[in-house]
């Protein structure tokens, strides 16, 4: 996976139990390894339509791409991934991040991060001084 340029070491504030985290976010992205096709990936309900959006992916106009974003914290992480991303070439990287912005991906992925911590910190309870 390639990291999303202009995104490094962006950071985002999570609240766990009422502690607030500073976490940092990655987002990457990768090509599928397969191509979209007609009937399958898309329906625009009209047979021209569908021919003329798959032959976009030929010329090179669009790209199909996955994107993971990753929120790390306390040597934990959050996830969160989305497949089948069709984003045009052109505006590759606007794409990526409108994408991700719709999809609230940050926010699912400091979800995630925050039931990681919740749950490590109660299985090393028992490691606690005094516990």
């Amino acid at each position: 996976m390639q990291l999303l340029k202009g995104n490094e070491g962006r950071k985002v504030m999570v609240e766990v139990n009422g502690h607030m985290v500073e976490a940092v976010v990655s987002v990457m992205w990768d090509y599928e390894d397969t191509h979209p096709v007609s009937g399958e990936d898309f329906d625009f309900g009209d047979s021209q339509a569908n021919d003329d959006y798959e032959a976009r992916f030929f010329r090179g106009e669009l790209s199909n791409v996955m994107v993971t974003v990753r929120v790390m914290a306390e040597g934990l992480e959050g996830l969160d991934h989305l497949g089948a991303c069709h984003v045009t070439s052109r505006d590759f990287e606007t794409d990526l991040m409108q994408l991700v912005n719709d999809h609230d991906m940050i926010g699912q992925a400091s979800d995630e991060l925050k039931t990681n911590i919740i749950e490590a910190a109660s299985r090393l309870q028992k490691y606690a001084k005094g516990a």
